[in-house]
């Protein structure tokens, strides 16, 4: 799976306005410079734990580190995996 468009999707989700300009470019940028605020960040963890299965505790655990941690700790600790980058988007929409 490509996690860089995934993450990019579902930031145009979570940022309403803006979602467009802070995207990821690789798995390495950090979230907290793509333009992400600490709404956003909840906004993701809540999309995350729902597509891969996460519980309460394990959503509020997500690193806010770079794309790459998110993703390897979702996939990791999680109980499902999406198909696909649009299966992904069409489940939480």
């Amino acid at each position: 799976m490509d996690h860089v468009a995934l993450f990019n999707e579902l930031t145009k989700l979570i940022k309403v306005v803006g979602g467009e300009g802070a995207q990821a470019t690789s798995e390495d940028d950090d979230i907290s410079e793509v333009g992400l605020d600490s709404l956003d960040i909840v906004m993701l963890s809540m999309y995350l734990a729902e597509l891969y299965g996460l519980d309460e505790e394990q959503a509020k655990n997500l690193p806010v580190n770079t794309v790459k941690d998110v993703f390897d700790y979702a996939e990791s600790t999680g109980t499902k995996k999406p198909e696909s980058v649009e299966a992904a988007i069409e489940a939480v929409k």
